[in-house]
């Protein structure tokens, strides 16, 4: 202190000049692991500060994802013709019920977005399903892979009418079809109409694999749907036909 005192002091001696030398020295000295200790704390600050930043970016750049590929998927939807015959409802599936009795998913929208029971479902792909149980916002639809699910069908090629019957996660068969009746691998199977659920025209699925019946009169049609289940995010619920409405 007393050397740093000597600073302040105008004297140009030899000896006064050595030790305002030494006191600037041991003041650089002594200050140096404080300084040191600031930096470190600064570039403490500065690290946390950053990691903030990049998770922040990470998380927006995450969601900006997503909605890009949502507007993806929402924009080859709303170009689909059956939009424009059908009044429909938007809705995200929000859970997944995928018990042994029972294959269903959980949508967003219910009694007060004009969802009723047995209202058809589908996506951009096609036929998802039947709404089976509505609550105010919320609604419960019977997918297509669901054992108990079945639905008036025809070969769109050749219009040859049959009924599509669920076997499960594997597909659906389509039975009743005459064993003459013209039906070939790949082709494309949709709703007849013959009902009162599902409208004519909407993909069930392709045809896999053609098999005789054991009685040798009818065929047998394996039916892959053309929906994935496992990617599935968005859907339509068809409250009516538009054409019926005008």
């Amino acid at each position: 202190m007393i050397a740093f005192g000597l600073l302040f002091f105008n004297n140009n001696s030899d000896r006064t000049g050595s030790v305002h030398a030494v006191t600037i020295e041991l003041l650089g000295i002594a200050s140096s692991p404080w300084m040191w200790l600031k930096n470190f704390v600064d570039v403490q600050d500065e690290n946390e500060y950053l990691r903030k930043q990049n998770a922040r970016l990470f998380l927006e750049n995450s969601r900006l994802a997503e909605a890009k590929l949502e507007n993806t998927r929402l924009r080859r939807i709303i170009g689909l013709n059956i939009l424009q015959k059908f009044d429909c409802v938007a809705a995200k599936v929000i859970g997944r019920n995928r018990a042994a009795s029972i294959n269903t998913i959980l949508i967003d929208a219910g009694k007060k977005q004009g969802v009723e029971r047995n209202m058809p479902v589908i996506s951009g792909q096609g036929l998802v399903g039947k709404i089976i149980a509505v609550s105010a916002n919320h609604a419960t639809c019977q997918i297509l892979t669901d054992r108990n699910f079945r639905a008036a069908a025809r070969i769109q090629r050749t219009r040859i009418a049959g009924l599509y019957r669920s076997e499960g996660d594997k597909g659906g068969t389509v039975i009743g079809v005459p064993v003459r009746a013209d039906v070939q691998q790949a082709d494309i199977v949709v709703t007849s109409g013959m009902n009162s659920i599902f409208p004519p025209g909407l993909t069930i699925g392709r045809v896999e694999k053609i098999e005789e019946s054991p009685d040798k009169l009818y065929k047998i049609i394996w039916v892959s749907p053309q929906v994935d289940f496992n990617k599935i995010e968005e859907v339509f619920v068809i409250r009516s036909n538009l054409s019926q409405v005008q």
